[in-house]
């Protein structure tokens, strides 16, 4: 019995040890995220949208996951809400972002160090698909979520002309149906599904890059 013992926790260390230096890799991924034409434009209409709709303004705690430099932020605020953070593992975005007055953690978003229940409302775009353990980080979410409390999803669709799936800091390309199911199975209720697609170029070289399919889900936790 011995034996077995130190057998199985040598196998628990190994596992642990490739777990993280896996993640280690990972990081070396890491970005910052500038404001860009793009996201402006989608950031500005998207979040009047939500926060008209889902009444956000009435949210008392708002974080904003993989907030970039900070635009995200900035525009729940103009629309009137409070108490808007940020998560970000880019150093020079969360600099940034505190340039712009607000708070912001250097956390991964698969191992917050936010407590049980802490946030009303979650804004979470183009970040899950950087996650190399999807259903971990949303399960991660689930945890920091309050019960009744919504979280708006982001992300790239698979049938985006640019093949989003190459580039080394995407982990998690996936269509709708995957998406639902790795939701549920995290234990969220799924209550809004929408798409947007625009054509995109290239300023400097006048390429046309075809076009962008953003996926987008509003889940909530059931109390």
């Amino acid at each position: 019995m011995e034996r077995r013992h130190r057998s199985n926790k040598l196998k628990k260390e190994q596992i642990l040890k490739k777990l993280w230096n896996y993640r280690e890799l990972c990081l070396t991924h890491v970005y910052s995220e500038p404001d860009s034409d793009i996201h402006m434009m989608v950031m500005d209409h998207i979040i009047p949208k939500i926060v008209e709709e889902y009444n956000i303004t009435n949210c008392k705690n708002i974080v904003d996951i993989g907030c970039g430099q900070g635009y995200g932020m900035e525009k729940f605020t103009e629309l009137g809400c409070k108490n808007v953070s940020g998560i970000t593992l880019s150093k020079e975005d969360a600099n940034a972002s505190r340039k712009r007055g607000f708070k912001v953690k250097e956390d991964d978003m698969t191992f917050l160090s936010a407590k049980d229940n802490k946030y009303d409302f979650m804004f979470v775009r183009h970040c899950l698909e950087h996650s190399p353990y999807p259903l971990l980080t949303l399960l991660e979410f689930y945890r920091v979520l309050q019960p009744g409390g919504k979280i708006y999803i982001e992300m790239p669709s698979p049938r985006c002309t640019r093949p989003l799936e190459e580039y080394d800091n995407h982990y998690a390309i996936m269509g709708p149906r995957q998406w639902v199911a790795l939701f549920k199975r995290a234990g969220f209720k799924v209550i809004d599904i929408a798409e947007m697609s625009f054509d995109i170029n290239d300023k400097e070289s006048q390429t046309d890059l075809g076009k962008e399919i953003y996926e987008w889900y509003i889940l909530e936790k059931s109390g």
